[in-house]
């Protein structure tokens, strides 16, 4: 939804409540999320739309302001499980049409949800979206993922691979090392290695 922000920067209104629904249930593949599958959310709470606040604060500048709640559903990142969390954050953007719209871009790292006077409220949610997302994203917090080796699903069932760390990047060392213990040994020791 395109909300315009004129009416507020005449400094007329201090405040406008604006009901904004969901035009999207998941980040887009393009703009945000590289994964295969995306991540979809649903306002929590049966909300039915979020309140945006646009606030004058000084000559030529708006405050954007917003409580969001969300359900989101994508795979837990160890087992690839589907899996819900809880996603709420607040979104406080000040918009200063002072400055140039490159200095506005800088200022806001890249903001795309300001086009002239209009606030894009699906690509702000998007950013904020990505903004306060968790690193990993897990069905649980002790989940045990998959195993590297057989592919199990080590929260169902136990394997017996060897799940040692093997660093490419130490093979060679290692195998320095191996010689190097093969050289200090006697003759018969070394057999066995």
């Amino acid at each position: 939804m395109i909300l315009h922000l004129e009416p507020v920067l005449s400094g007329k209104i201090g405040t406008i409540r604006k009901e904004v629904l969901l035009e999207s249930d998941k980040l887009s593949n393009n703009r945000f999320y590289e994964a295969k599958d995306d991540i979809s959310y649903i306002l929590a709470n049966n909300q039915k739309f979020i309140e945006f606040f646009l606030s004058y604060k000084k000559e030529k500048t708006v405050v954007v302001e917003a409580n969001v709640d969300l359900i989101c559903k994508t795979f837990c990142s160890r087992c690839l499980k589907p899996t819900e969390f809880p996603l709420s954050f607040k979104i406080a953007r000040e918009i200063d049409f002072n400055l140039t719209e490159e200095q506005r871009r800088e200022a806001m790292d890249e903001m795309d949800f300001i086009h002239g006077f209009d606030l894009d409220t699906e690509h702000l949610l998007q950013e904020e979206i990505m903004l306060n997302l968790p690193m990993q994203i897990l069905c649980k917090e002790d989940c045990k993922g998959l195993c590297p080796i057989c592919g199990i699903d080590r929260n169902k069932k136990v394997c017996h691979c060897d799940n040692m760390p093997k660093d490419p990047r130490m093979a060679m060392i290692a195998e320095l090392f191996r010689q190097s213990i093969k050289e200090d040994m006697p003759e018969s020791d070394s057999k066995e290695v």
